[in-house]
């Protein structure tokens, strides 16, 4: 046996949003969240003045190099001018010890 159909109309409305009060557990993490983020930004421009730190250091140094190779290559070559003039003082000295003993 069939229970007869009613033609009666369901209106359904949805309830109204209510505001859920945040779980502390959430709130304290957007807190932390918040703070770390704060925390973050303070690091990143500290690094950022240490990078610039660097950078000016690394160029200063990469001078520094430079003119201390300019230095070794001007001995180097105040070197090879010495052991060339005392070569050439060599000579001088023994023309004059033959020109004493031909004279």
């Amino acid at each position: 046996m069939r229970l007869p159909r009613q033609k009666t109309r369901i209106d359904h409305k949805p309830m109204a949003t209510r505001s859920s009060p945040v779980h502390p557990v959430i709130a304290g993490l957007k807190a932390r969240v918040e703070a770390l983020q704060t925390e973050l930004a303070k690091v990143e421009a500290a690094a950022a003045g240490h990078r610039a730190d660097f950078e000016r250091e690394r160029q200063r140094a990469e001078e520094l190099v430079s003119e201390l190779l300019g230095a070794i290559e001007d001995a180097m070559t105040a070197r090879e001018k010495t052991a060339r003039l005392e070569g050439e003082l060599a000579t001088v000295q023994l023309r004059r010890w033959w020109q004493r003993f031909a004279g």
